[in-house]
């Protein structure tokens, strides 16, 4: 994504943040990329041994779920890029919606197991 963003800044902008900025608030799928981007800096810079240990795990798990929203972001933003008919956006589209469907279903089934839990306990 770092590399995606530097060709665009650098070919096409020519390292212009003010050029930037106008596109930002210009384009739609220019703002949804940007937003995708903004929410993995914190990901980035907490991915290591040492921000685990600093925030503890529970935090740490809690901030990257904005995985979620960033790669929705990413999706759209692709779909909105898309000029016509492209079948790639939809591909991506698709392969994002089974993944974080089967990401509901795990949790659904960890949340009932764990209630099932506390239910026999105390009986």
């Amino acid at each position: 994504m770092c590399l995606h963003l530097a060709s665009y800044l650098g070919l096409d902008l020519f390292f212009s943040l003010a050029k930037l900025w106008k596109d930002i608030v210009k384009r739609t799928y220019i703002t949804l990329g940007m937003s995708a981007f903004a929410l993995l800096i914190p990901l980035a810079l907490t991915s290591t041994n040492a921000s685990i240990r600093r925030l503890g795990p529970r935090r740490w798990a809690r901030l990257h779920t904005l995985i979620y929203p960033a790669a929705i972001l990413a999706v759209v933003h692709h779909v909105f890029m898309a000029k016509g008919f492209q079948i790639m956006p939809l591909v991506h589209g698709a392969i994002l919606f089974f993944l974080l469907g089967w990401r509901v279903v795990k949790w659904q089934r960890k949340n009932t197991a764990q209630k099932g839990n506390r239910i026999s306990k105390s009986s």
